[in-house]
């Protein structure tokens, strides 16, 4: 951008605000729209959304393919029968034909139908029997699932156990076509921060100065609600530490008044880089606009713009958490102006917004007496040595509560020739700041040096002001900020001291990023260094989160430099990213260590048993988490995803070589281990097999993995893939991916450490297409949109880092757990639902049509039906819709508890037992017959009767009715209230409209004349037992399989939901015996 000044201005994304976003803690901004309308990028680039498409749909929409297959065929032969039928009258003799007008020696006459040319007529009837037929197409079908899917979201939306009573948060359901592929998960890709952990950071252990200090858990942290955080009790060690920092400072300092500031010690510096090396804004509470009319005193922290634009306060106090102290008595004006003296100037900002005044620290006092009290004061309070990873317990100790040793010094003596000075201490309870962090992490680093009485009080985009241990304040000036990003894995600050000039670069970052960048002035910090390493491995084997925190010093030169060089990069045309990056390579070099902190982030409830409950279910687990390997591999043995009998095969390698050979070596293993099972322990396991079929849970182990090479491998493997062997193999100019997508296959578990959002993605990509798997992609932050929009189902957590990934997400669950009732009990009914419903609709359909076509044998094949055309119209809207309804929305095959319980009986969905090809022909052959019945019977009943083809045609409807309602009937897996009226009224329905119809409709217009024919019909005792008899024989084949089946082969559902109605009455009666 080019300024008025001719001054370019470099912009960046970094600049920019996306939709919906909120500002905080910010007065006032300058901006410029860009790209806007139709010119945008989104709007350029947006191709409609992306549309899933579940397997059950993909299924039945192959299935409808075969529908209209067959009512080709079906109307194949209709036009070649009516064809051949013709051929066999002479067109003189035909009773049939049409008669036309023609032209004779006596004038225009009635004749018989010209020459009844069979080609001609066939092609004619062919389109005919395909209007008559496209009944056999379900297109009611489509409606139907679209109502029943959204009565689905209704029931999950409305589930108490889906809703998270400590936020108030519920489970959504942003996709509505896909209800059922929750049913058949096969792959689950989850993230680890913020998805199994709470995201709620919390400082456990920091190495400072080769020493590792511990601050454990205290019982208090147990009874905190929704995001509270815990207080930080210090450890009284490391406090000793800072005593003895500030005391060699006090030794070998003369001039102790400018230099005081600095603070060399290598121990305050870095509680100064965890208080300052972030992006945390304070805020001392919301933005509001004063009263003007209101004078109270809390309003004297505010500022206003004068008409020269500078900013004043308009009262000004002293802050609430200061205490002014002076040798003698001074009045609060005379203190205020002291304390304004030398206050660093304040930008611009709005009139009316809080702004507090943090006043220097004053250069006219006399430290003589300081030293004194300060070094009694150590001498009486100090450990004699402190020990290295000392355990303190915060709840038992006297140091227990926020230290600030500081607020002791006093100030008795001072020169007479000296106006009286205020002196700045902290007091115990100081006023509470309210931080707000782009990410936890950053706020347990505040918090934590705010435990130690660094205190991070003010910031604003060109400045900063930090509370020191002392109670002194000091101002920085915010010279450039290197944001986080993935591959650097860091970022970075440059402060300017106000006072001293002075200007320091603060980082932090993984291990991996920073130890290839740190100096060793001397040789002790080589072996801190290499302490610090040690140490940070051990962070991580504890499941901490760990970063490294270190310095370097920049002289003004060094910065105006690289800064010149900065802005040449930014304003660069080519490789303006990879500019930038060597850029803060430049800067971000040569650092000296400070330190390491190891962050807790503990797991949600009941994730263990959730990803056990997965993992039974026959689903394979995959964590992907740019957490380095060690912490990795702690949380997935706390979260259940490796067990202790499994075995952890190991990934690694920073070539293309080295992780083929990895992989290589790993499946080489497994083969070898698999001809030794299958020569030593196959009577075995055909014994063991055997014995799991008569079994209660009746799902073998050997069936837990469909594709799995080896059946018994997946349950004693877990895989651990380095993020740099992840490069190389989703490289496909390697060619790893299928000797790894085969490893993994033998592996129940997967862990990938150290990935970044594309790789997520990629991961997810590889798998659903190369395996052809069904995925689930589960996140919390926008580093997981990717993943989650690849996978076939996405699911956001709503969680602590924004909504990114919840909006991008089909469906959003407020806590990890409630994944496992939403995939094993919501995602089973929906899958088992729908799959049966789609069934029965081919199958009512196909055997409907039928019933047409076999009439024609008995028409000739000229298309006609026996029914009324209001009949064929409204046979699927209004008598046969409603039972598929109740069955897709209500029906339930188990009980949400035998589903929770016995996690195996997922198997169901997960391999699409319940809908696969040959069901379709199955319920086709079931059409045939059941049509062959309704139509032959009624034909035989009314045979050389006086019936007409209307009464004959309404015993046949009603007939189709009775079997299609009962047939679902018979499917109906529980009964409700809701069933028993749905099948009810349909009949009804069907009874009232055809009563209706016949007695009110004699004259009109376009059909023909149904008057009383439903009315004698039913008058006779043929037309019941007709559709009695035919119900009953239509419909006893399948009860007689059915009951073979319950019987004698039971599936595995059926024999938890028989086993739990037992046990249901078994304690009913045993509580009515005890009443008794």
């Amino acid at each position: 951008m080019l300024l008025p000044s001719s001054e370019r201005l470099p912009i960046s994304t970094d600049n920019l605000l996306l939709r919906n976003c909120v500002l905080k803690n910010t007065d006032w901004i300058e901006g410029f729209v860009v790209y806007a309308g139709s010119d945008s990028k989104a709007m350029l680039n947006h191709g409609g959304q992306r549309y899933k498409r579940s397997n059950l749909e993909e299924r039945m929409n192959t299935d409808v393919i075969w529908c209209v297959l067959l009512l080709i065929v079906l109307c194949i032969i209709g036009a070649v029968c009516s064809g051949w039928w013709l051929s066999l009258y002479d067109y003189t003799r035909v009773p049939f034909l049409v008669l036309d007008p023609k032209k004779t020696e006596k004038g225009l006459e009635l004749v018989p139908g010209t020459d009844p040319n069979p080609a001609y007529q066939s092609f004619l009837s062919f389109w005919t029997f395909v209007i008559v037929l496209q009944v056999m197409i379900p297109l009611s079908l489509y409606v139907t699932i679209e109502i029943t899917k959204l009565a689905q979201i209704y029931y999950i939306h409305k589930d108490p156990d889906l809703k998270d009573e400590m936020t108030g948060k519920e489970t959504e359901c942003r996709a509505l076509n896909i209800t059922e592929e929750l049913g058949q998960v096969q792959y689950i890709f989850s993230d680890k921060t913020g998805t199994l952990t709470e995201n709620n950071m919390i400082f456990r252990r920091c190495f400072v100065n080769g020493r590792d200090y511990n601050h454990p858990p205290t019982k208090h942290e147990n009874k905190l609600q929704g995001d509270e955080r815990p207080k930080i009790y210090p450890n009284h060690h490391l406090l000793n530490e800072i005593q003895n920092a500030e005391m060699q400072l006090f030794r070998s300092r003369s001039n102790i008044s400018v230099e005081f500031r600095n603070h060399p010690s290598r121990t305050i510096n870095f509680f100064t880089a965890l208080a300052v090396c972030n992006t945390v804004v304070v805020a001392k509470g919301a933005h509001q606009f004063p009263d003007s009319n209101n004078e109270d005193d809390s309003l004297t922290g505010l500022s206003i713009i004068e008409e020269n634009g500078d900013v004043v306060p308009s009262v000004v106090s002293q802050p609430s958490d200061l205490s002014i102290k002076s040798a003698s008595s001074v009045d609060s004006a005379s203190s205020t102006s002291c304390l304004m003296q030398d206050k660093p100037p304040i930008r611009r900002h709005l009139p009316g917004f809080h702004r507090i005044p943090f006043p220097n620290r004053p250069k006219n006092l006399n430290f003589s007496s300081v030293r004194k009290a300060t070094m009694l004061n150590f001498f009486s309070n100090r450990a004699l040595s402190p020990i290295p990873s000392q355990v303190d317990s915060p709840d038992s100790s006297p140091r227990a509560k926020p230290w600030s040793w500081f607020s002791t010094l006093s100030y008795s003596e001072q020169r007479e020739e000296e106006t009286p000075s205020p002196v700045i201490s902290s007091s115990e309870e100081r006023e509470p700041l309210v931080y707000e962090a782009e990410s936890p992490d950053e706020l347990a680093l505040v918090d934590a040096a705010t435990g130690y009485n660094v205190r991070l009080v003010n910031r604003c985009p060109t400045s900063l002001t930090v509370c020191c241990q002392d109670g002194t304040y000091v101002h920085y000036e915010i010279l450039f900020v290197l944001p986080f990003d993935s591959s650097r894995k860091r970022m970075s600050i440059i402060l300017r001291d106000s006072s001293s000039g002075k200007i320091v670069v603060y980082t932090k970052g993984a291990d991996s990023a920073m130890f290839p960048r740190l100096i060793a002035v001397r040789t002790i910090d080589e072996q801190i260094i290499a302490k610090t390493q040690i140490q940070v491995d051990n962070y991580a084997k504890l499941g901490l989160r760990t970063l490294v925190i270190a310095r370097r010093n920049l002289s003004k030169n060094e910065y105006d430099k690289w800064f010149r060089e900065h802005l040449m990069a930014e304003m660069a045309v080519e490789r303006r990213e990879a500019a930038i990056s060597e850029s803060f390579s430049q800067i971000e070099a040569n650092l000296e260590l400070l330190g390491a902190t190891g962050v807790e982030d503990k797991l949600q409830k009941l994730v263990p048993e959730t990803i056990n409950s997965l993992r039974q279910a026959g689903i394979v687990m995959w964590v992907l988490t740019g957490d380095k390997q060690e912490t990795a591999i702690n949380i997935a043995y706390s979260c259940s995803l490796f067990s202790e009998n499994m075995e952890i095969l190991v990934i690694s390698g920073r070539g293309k070589e080295a992780v083929g050979a990895s992989i290589k070596s790993h499946l080489e293993t497994i083969q070898r281990e698999q001809r030794d099972l299958s020569t030593t322990k196959v009577p075995e396991r055909s014994q063991s097999n055997r014995q799991s079929s008569n079994s209660y849970e009746g799902v073998s182990p050997d069936a837990t993995f469909q594709n799995s090479i080896c059946s018994t491998a997946p349950s004693m493997k877990g895989l651990v893939v380095e993020g740099s062997a992840l490069t190389f193999i989703l490289d496909q100019r390697c060619q790893l991916q299928y000797s790894f997508l085969e490893l993994t296959q033998h592996c129940s578990a997967v862990l990938c450490c150290r990935t970044t959002p594309l790789q997520k993605a990629i991961l997810v990509k590889v798998v659903k297409q190369k395996l052809k798997k069904r995925t689930l992609a589960i996140g919390d932050g926008a580093n997981d949109v990717s993943m989650i929009q690849t996978a076939d189902v996405g699911v956001g957590i709503s969680g602590l880092e924004g909504m990114q990934a919840v909006m991008a997400s089909d469906f959003a669950i407020p806590k990890f757990r409630m994944l496992n009732k939403l995939i094993l009990v919501h995602g089973h009914w929906c899958y088992d639902r729908l799959a049966r419903m789609v069934q029965y609709f081919f199958y009512k359909n196909t055997s409907f049509v039928l019933v047409i076509f076999w009439y024609q044998i008995y028409c000739g094949f000229s298309a006609s039906t026996m029914m009324d055309q209001l009949y064929l119209m409204f046979f699927n809207l209004f008598f046969t819709a409603l039972p598929p309804m109740a069955m897709g929305i209500l029906d339930q095959d188990a009980p949400a508890e035998v589903l929770t319980n016995n996690p195996r009986l997922y198997l169901y969905g997960r391999e699409s037992r319940g809908y696969r090809m040959w069901h379709y022909w199955i319920n086709t052959v079931d059409a045939v017959f059941q049509s062959l019945v309704i139509f032959f019977v009624a034909y035989l009943a009314y045979n050389n009767s006086k019936v007409d083809i209307w009464e004959f045609g309404t015993c046949v409807t009603t007939t189709c009715v009775f079997v299609m309602n009962f047939h679902i009937a018979l499917d109906f897996k529980t009964w409700t209230t809701y069933h028993v009226a749905s099948i009810l009224i349909s009949i009804v329905a069907f009874f009232g409209f055809a009563l209706t119809y016949s007695a009110v409709c004699s004259q009109c217009y376009g059909v023909p004349n149904p008057y009383w024919v439903t009315q004698v019909a039913m008058s006779s005792k043929e037309y019941w037992l007709t559709a009695g008899l035919t119900t009953v024989l239509a419909l006893l084949p399948r009860v007689i399989i059915k009951v073979l089946l319950t019987t004698c082969s039971p599936s595995d559902i059926e024999k938890a939901a028989i086993e739990h109605k037992f046990f249901l009455d078994h304690s009913t009666c045993n509580l009515f015996n005890v009443t008794r």
